[in-house]
């Protein structure tokens, strides 16, 4: 029981940089998500106050778009559809 604690402090301490890279990658990941999405919906408020019909229904359009989509397909599309079509992002990029 004792050699099984052992190798698992020693996995542990050998993949701790890792992990604390992991962590920093998420957090600075969902800071920008989190500034984009809240200025990104600011935006699209603003303009689905618009009294144009046109501007009105594009954003309602948009809204339906991400509201019945799961956020899971979404990323699936874009990481592996786009790239079938020559555009290449980079992990971070797509989420």
């Amino acid at each position: 029981m004792i050699a099984g604690w052992s190798l698992f402090f020693n996995d542990l301490t050998e993949q701790l940089p890792l992990v604390v890279d992991g962590i920093k990658e998420t957090c600075k990941l969902a800071l920008i998500v989190s500034i984009t999405g809240f200025l990104w919906g600011i935006i699209i408020f603003f303009l689905s106050l618009s009294h144009r019909p046109v501007v009105k229904a594009i954003t309602r359009l948009y809204m339906d778009f991400f509201i019945g989509t799961p956020l899971i397909l979404i990323l699936f599309v874009i990481y592996y559809g786009l790239p079938q079509s020559g555009i290449h992002l980079s992990s971070f990029t797509v989420a």
